[in-house]
């Protein structure tokens, strides 16, 4: 049965002509459909639009899929087992393209160019059916027959990036259940032409609820950042990367508690990446990042609402990541360039 509209997903992304960062929010309940909310370019933003008509929106991708110039969007419906291009007009208003079949329960999404062919793909966890399902763009706002691949029981969240340096995009997918451990981040290894071959699963020995894959440490080499989202856990996992698809054994870093989302920025200034968690305790903790990527946590911001997700984006043009989440509502933090926000703006 729908329950009650809410926020399900936040993207922040340029969706119009304009060079100002806008957002874009997937609503599920009675209602289900995308509000784009356009950036003034201040920290403030228009009256929302709202587009679609949809089972349960829960995941948003962004980038032009049809060789326009401007933004178009991915909207991953769990319902339906599909996912739904949607083409930017390039005013902030989309027009609905078609519809792409998934696995079973699709629950997140990434656009990068899988294949090597210049062209967005689109990959996407699939909860239902314990798979990745791979659409290779045609790059002219169509997808190709879903390709899946197996990955460990209950996956939510996924990456994409060079894991092991061979030039080829890897994928790495979180599961709630692992083989062999309750959380498991599976690697897929990209082997050319979208195809994908296993490549082991890191435990993680908790649940797991969201995976990044960024250079910490300045190596060269990705790593990857793990919310371990249990009501029963307050803390973030790092695997260092060996450039070569392996990974260093776990660090741990304290967040708030439940942590259901990461994302990764400058948010001091100081060139070393910090990470922001939204945490199920109705936080964002920030955690500083420092040379050897290590992380200096920093007093935690009531946010309310136990968020779901948090991304980055500048929303007041001053050079400086601000941060949004989603919870019951949308809310944006300014970024002071130091690690701090400014009282939070609900939308």
């Amino acid at each position: 049965m729908p329950t009650a509209d809410r926020p399900t997903f936040v993207l922040a992304a340029k969706l119009d002509a304009d060079d100002k960062t806008d957002l874009a929010v997937a609503i599920g309940g009675f209602t289900s459909n995308v509000m784009v909310v356009r950036g003034r370019g201040d920290g403030t933003f228009e009256e929302p639009q709202t587009f679609g008509s949809l089972g349960f929106p829960v995941a948003l991708a962004a980038g032009t899929f049809d060789g326009d110039p401007f933004a178009d969007l991915g909207v991953v419906d769990l319902e339906a087992d599909s996912v739904l291009l949607y083409h930017g007009q390039g005013d902030g208003s989309f027009v609905e393209g078609g519809s792409f079949s998934t696995g079973k329960r699709p629950e997140a999404v990434v656009a990068a160019d899988l294949d090597g062919d210049g062209r967005l793909d689109l990959a996407t966890v699939n909860s239902g059916s314990d798979d990745v399902s791979v659409l290779l763009g045609n790059g002219d706002g169509t997808f190709q027959p879903a390709r899946t691949f197996a990955v460990a029981r209950d996956p939510n969240s996924i990456d994409a990036g060079d894991l092991d340096g061979d030039g080829i995009i890897d994928l790495a997918v979180v599961s709630v259940r692992g083989s062999i451990s309750p959380g498991a981040i599976s690697l897929l290894r990209g082997v050319g032409g979208g195809k994908f071959v296993s490549a082991g699963e890191i435990r993680t020995g908790v649940s797991s609820a969201s995976v990044v894959a960024v250079d910490f440490d300045r190596d060269g080499a990705l790593d990857l950042i793990n919310a371990n989202g249990n009501v029963r856990s307050s803390d973030v996992s790092l695997f260092l990367g060996n450039g070569d698809g392996t990974f260093q054994s776990v660090r741990r870093y304290v967040a708030g508690r439940g942590p259901a989302a990461c994302a990764a920025a400058d948010l001091d200034g100081d060139r070393f990446l910090d990470l922001a968690v939204a945490n199920g305790d109705d936080s964002v903790s920030i955690l500083l990042g420092e040379p050897a990527a290590e992380f200096e946590a920093v007093p935690r911001f009531e946010v309310g609402g136990a968020p779901n997700c948090l991304v980055t984006g500048d929303f007041n043009g001053d050079g400086t990541p601000d941060l949004a989440t989603a919870f019951a509502g949308v809310r944006v933090l300014l970024g002071n360039g130091e690690g701090t926000f400014q009282s939070s703006a609900l939308t």
